[in-house]
């Protein structure tokens, strides 16, 4: 169903390490309609998910505004940041193949020292 009312909505949701929060915006007034936020649901069977359908679910709800009036929806999350400052990320390869000179510029280019992420905190990158 079509937007015909000329109204226009955004909501926003970012999953953080804790809690789960949105946010609609009236985008005529950029004013602040509706707002949530819920314990981030990392031991769901549907992980993260669910939180972000909640609050999604509870914004429409304490807005009473039809989905039909939303125009955009941005969704960021804090959880890659969180893993690389403490540590809990997964090693991860580059693997390319290439004839002698090339590959060699290759390797010369993805090769990386380790990278402070906080005071005397280093991110291997080898």
């Amino acid at each position: 169903m079509a937007n015909t009312s000329g109204a226009s909505y955004r909501i926003g949701i970012d999953v953080g390490g804790t809690f789960t929060k949105a946010v609609m915006i009236d985008g005529l007034t950029q004013r602040i309609v509706a707002r949530s936020s819920v314990h981030t649901t990392h031991a769901d069977e549907r992980g993260v998910a669910r939180g972000v359908i909640e609050v999604f679910q509870q914004v429409l709800r304490d807005s009473k505004v039809p989905p039909q009036e939303i125009v955009f929806l941005a969704h960021s999350t804090t959880q890659a940041t969180n893993a690389l400052l403490e540590g809990d990320t997964a090693r991860v390869g580059v693997l390319g193949t290439a004839p002698g000179r090339i590959a060699k510029l290759a390797e010369k280019q993805v090769r990386v020292d380790p990278i402070e992420l906080s005071a005397g905190k280093f991110l291997a990158t080898s």
